[in-house]
């Protein structure tokens, strides 16, 4: 199974339709950084399975990769954008095509993991796995080199190649276990309750054992109880002491609501009083303010009003302003011709002044007089409805207390009786409550009796359920220990049938890294597995394999040595039919020196049947690998460069294919050089 073709509209950094048919058996894509040679690859994924693993959960600022699949550039992109991809299996072929990101979406997708992968091998999440497993890029070469753990690095292969139905396996027996853990907890939830009630029955048990009495006592306690009662035959004494005692209840009763009636009643007296004291204030002050309007009444109506006096006042100040005006003529007065001197005219004057001012001031009092008599009147209407309300609160508190004591007289209760009388008698009434209880229950043997009975058979009872909840905690605690043990078993037997796969398909990565050579000296590596249920995967180098490549390899011999153990990884995988490496930037951290290691590594990978489809930088790299590469057979080999067009687009700048060498081409060409 391999891929035939890739097309593109809209996805990522692909804002316009491509097509990109691929060499059946390689293709070497080059192209400086950002023309989508990582994408063809994040394509290739996310057709197959929905989504981009190399960013993970990835978040920031609220935005996701989802947020990203789709072009967001310059321009509004393509009306449909979608990836698809062609694969090819001998003469079948079919594609798989997606255009959103919901998981189940894509189109052709059914199917497509049977042809994919082996169903009677293939682990769960198949085509997650293999993308994973076909699919190296950069990043994953650095995350998964020696610097590993050496858990998740076992973690990894194990994944990669599993034990066919382990996983299911191991997910049972872990139901099991999570079940009878779970049993095993509501059981001895059960069990502690049932102990406590066990705990309560014989402490009822032990309180009616102690209320149990003598002969002797009883019969001090009946002669004690009939002449409290005041009976004379003892014979019904404990009936009569029933009755008496309902009956005490209800003079309790009785009691208790009479001195709540009498509680409510003083307060409404005390209302009441209140009410009447402000009702006889209001009155005398209504009484006085009458009296007052009265007073300025007679005074308005018998003299003057403010206005003639104002207005007599005003003539006689312009009489003197005149007088002043005009002046003596000829030794006379101009308003009444008599003869005066000058001083005499002016005093004469003056006087009128002060007569219009003291005219003026009794304007103004019998103005203020007015006023006060109107505000006396409005304070007689509000005086006079404040009256009124008191007084008609004062009528239902004197109802609601006639009714209160109305109802006191019909119980018996004196209208004089007092709270504190009432505490007396109640009190008397619990004292002697309390002893006929006490006498009553030694009296009343045949009660004791049937409630000790009755304890015993609810301990009985609940004990017996306790030893039921205890045989059932065993049970549950063996079940437990059982599905543990069977768990337990159920991963160390798949562990072992991995251990064994893995030291049967380890020997690859060692011929994976002697080929890719990442160290001068250290030409074999070796692996170690140790743990039981938590497996460790380790490597070790030199003659006596004592030697951590983690600690001595540089960064770019750990990167080679983590290519060696992805490609191994990915040629273990036998429950895949996929036939395919993607390889994105696998020599970012390498050498060229182990570059040619690679190129000659890819093309025996090449010549076993295997499609390489590998994205690099450098265009005299892709050269070197397109050289190394078998290109056996029509269309077998191709060489693709990707760069931007005229329009800012993404585009194919090369598509040729790879023509392998003549045969003939190191043959003589005549007898003379042959000879």
């Amino acid at each position: 199974m391999r891929i035939e073709y890739l097309e593109l509209s809209g996805f990522r950094g692909y804002r316009d339709k491509i097509r990109i048919v691929f060499g059946s058996a390689f293709t070497i894509i080059d192209g400086r950084n950002g023309v989508g040679k990582s994408t063809i690859c994040d394509a290739v994924e996310f057709a197959l399975t929905g989504t981009i693993q190399k960013y993970g959960g990835a978040k920031s600022d609220g935005e996701s990769v989802s947020d990203y699949i789709w072009w967001i550039g310059d321009g509004d992109g393509p009306e449909h954008r979608y990836v698809e991809v062609g694969f090819v299996d001998g003469n079948e072929s079919f594609k798989v095509r997606r255009n959103s990101i919901r998981p189940d979406t894509a189109e052709h997708l059914d199917g497509l993991e049977g042809r994919l992968c082996d169903e009677s091998a293939k682990p769960s999440e198949a085509l997650m796995q293999l993308c994973q497993s076909a699919i190296i890029r950069d990043e994953l070469i650095a995350a998964l080199s020696l610097d590993l753990k050496e858990t998740e690095r076992y973690a990894r292969i194990s994944s990669a190649i599993g034990v066919v139905g382990s996983a299911e396996l191991i997910r049972r027996a872990q139901n099991v276990h999570a079940l009878a853990k779970e049993a095993r907890k509501s059981i001895e939830k059960q069990t502690e309750q049932a102990a406590e009630a066990r705990k309560m029955a014989v402490s009822y048990v032990d309180q009616a054992r102690a209320s149990m009495a003598g002969e002797e006592e009883v019969g001090r306690a009946r002669s004690a109880l009939t002449e409290l009662l005041g009976e004379s035959d003892s014979s019904r004494i404990v009936e009569r002491a029933s009755l008496r005692l309902e009956q005490i209840s209800e003079e309790q009763q009785q009691l208790a609501f009479a001195r709540e009636n009498i509680a409510i009643a003083n307060d409404e007296r005390t209302r009441l009083e209140g009410l009447r004291s402000d009702i006889n204030r209001m009155q005398k002050q209504s009484s006085d303010i009458e009296r007052e309007i009265e007073q300025i009444s007679g005074r308005l109506e018998s003299g003057p009003s403010s206005s003639d006096i104002q207005e007599r006042a005003k003539r006689i100040a312009l009489l003197a302003e005149l007088g002043r005006e005009f002046g003596l003529v000829n030794c006379s007065c101009p308003l009444c011709s008599s003869t005066v001197d000058q001083q005499d005219y002016e005093k004469r004057l003056d006087e009128l002044g002060t007569v219009a001012r003291n005219l003026d001031v009794d304007a103004s009092k019998i103005a203020e007089q007015a006023a006060r008599e109107v505000r006396l009147r409005i304070e007689l209407e509000e005086l006079s409805a404040a009256l009124n309300r008191s007084s008609q609160s004062a009528e239902k508190i004197q109802a609601n207390l006639s009714s209160i004591e109305a109802e006191l007289r019909g119980n018996g209760f004196d209208e004089e009786v007092s709270i504190d009388e009432i505490e007396e008698i109640l009190s008397s009434l619990r004292t002697y409550e309390q002893t006929i209880h006490e006498l009553l229950r030694v009296v009343d043997t045949s009660r004791v009796k049937q409630v000790l009975a009755n304890a015993e058979a609810q301990l009985f009872q609940v004990s017996e359920a306790l030893k039921g909840y205890e045989v059932r905690l065993a049970r549950a605690n063996r079940a437990e220990q059982t599905s543990k043990t069977l768990l337990d078993s159920v991963r160390r037997a798949a562990g072992d049938a991995l251990d064994l796969r893995i030291s049967r398909i380890l020997p690859l990565m060692s011929e994976m890294y002697s080929r890719l050579r990442p160290h001068p000296k250290f030409t074999d590596i070796e692996y170690k597995i140790r743990g039981d249920l938590r497996k460790h995967l380790s490597f070790r180098v030199g003659s006596d394999a004592n030697i951590n490549p983690q600690f001595v390899f540089s960064s770019g011999q750990r990167r080679a040595a983590g290519l060696a153990f992805l490609l191994s990884v990915n040629m273990s995988m036998a429950w895949s039919r996929w036939k395919t490496i993607l390889l994105d930037d696998p020599v970012q951290h390498i050498d060229d020196f182990r570059s040619v290691h690679l190129a000659e590594l890819l093309g025996q990978l090449v010549s076993s049947g295997r499609q390489v489809i590998c994205a690099v930088e450098d265009s005299a790299l892709a050269d070197l690998l397109c050289r190394k590469m078998p290109a056996c057979g029509e269309n077998a080999g191709k060489r693709i460069s990707l760069g931007y067009g005229e329009s800012g687009s993404i585009r194919t700048l090369q598509d040729s294919y790879v023509h392998s060498f003549d045969h003939r081409i190191f043959a003589p060409q005549d007898d003379s050089l042959s000879a």
